[in-house]
């Protein structure tokens, strides 16, 4: 079946992303076609500097589940390796034409693709008349006057904004981790805690105190959540526990959790003793249960 399709990392899939969504599947509707993302399993960023400090709102399998859920009929994959970032703009229009059957690439407001990142709106036009290949641009969505975008997410995140990175994305923002063996201190002070092990490439949010929700197994639990160095006790190194409010069930070692973020609580400090430590915790629960 033939296909309309659009071009992206889509990281975060959020509200600007969701409105060139919509637009695709209306497109792929009124014509009888499929609807199609074409996406990255690595951000190209990354590829041409290694040493890029970039985090992703979304890993690969979470991006596509998002995608999927919106309602798209196909979510095609790409590594962005050297070859394919020697592709121009036309070769990869011609990619797109002769590998995944494409008749009509919707584009983003400010989306531009190729090796010849240069190439005008008009160009795009051209080379796909020659390729038969409809070209179509997409509007840029803004909310309150502020065009969102995956850059305007990742810094609201930094400033410990959650309700506004939320807001942007247009769900709680989430990240899972499997729970690893820690020092057993929150045990030891009457409040245990989930340690996670994240991957690498996921945006996590700046070091704090926040209110999460917490799924384990399927269930919900309200949970509150430390992500620093844990000043009290020495660390030296950053680690994301979480106390899993109302949680009496077996060990979780091994277990995946995922972490639903509501709101930011305090900042990570530094107490005189872990008897006022225990104190301070004490009142996040009771604020975490607001």
């Amino acid at each position: 079946m033939s296909k309309v399709a659009t071009i992206g990392f889509f990281d975060g899939v959020h509200l600007g992303h969701n409105y060139l969504l919509e637009q695709l599947k209306t497109e792929a509707q009124q014509r009888g076609m499929q609807s199609v993302v074409v996406t990255f399993a690595n951000h190209p960023r990354l590829f041409f500097d290694p040493n890029c400090a970039l985090k992703q709102l979304t890993l690969s399998d979470e991006k596509v589940d998002l995608l999927k859920q919106k309602g798209v009929d196909e979510v095609v994959m790409l590594q962005f390796d050297d070859k394919l970032s020697k592709l121009t703009s036309r070769e990869f229009m011609q990619l797109l034409v002769e590998n995944y059957g494409v008749k009509v690439l919707l584009m983003g407001y400010d989306h531009r693709f190729g090796s010849d990142r240069s190439t005008s709106f008009d160009e795009y036009i051209a080379y796909g008349k020659q390729l038969g290949l409809e070209i179509k641009r997409c509007d840029g969505f803004s909310e309150s006057e502020v065009m969102v975008s995956s850059s305007k997410v990742r810094r609201a995140l930094e400033l410990w904004d959650i309700p506004l990175a939320n807001k942007f994305l247009g769900y709680k923002y989430f990240v899972k981790g499997r729970v690893v063996e820690g020092q057993k201190i929150g045990r030891q002070i009457g409040f245990p805690t989930a340690n996670l092990q994240v991957d690498s490439f996921k945006l996590i949010p700046s070091d704090g105190v926040y209110v999460v929700e917490v799924v384990v197994r399927g269930k919900e639990y309200r949970g509150v959540l430390n992500i620093g160095t844990r000043p009290t006790v020495s660390g030296d190194k950053r680690t994301i526990e979480v106390h899993i409010i109302g949680y009496e069930g077996v060990e979780l070692y091994g277990e995946e959790l995922e972490l639903r973020f509501l709101r930011f609580l305090r900042h990570e400090q530094r107490f005189s003793s872990l008897e006022n430590l225990r104190e301070q915790i004490r009142k996040d629960f009771n604020r975490a249960n607001v």
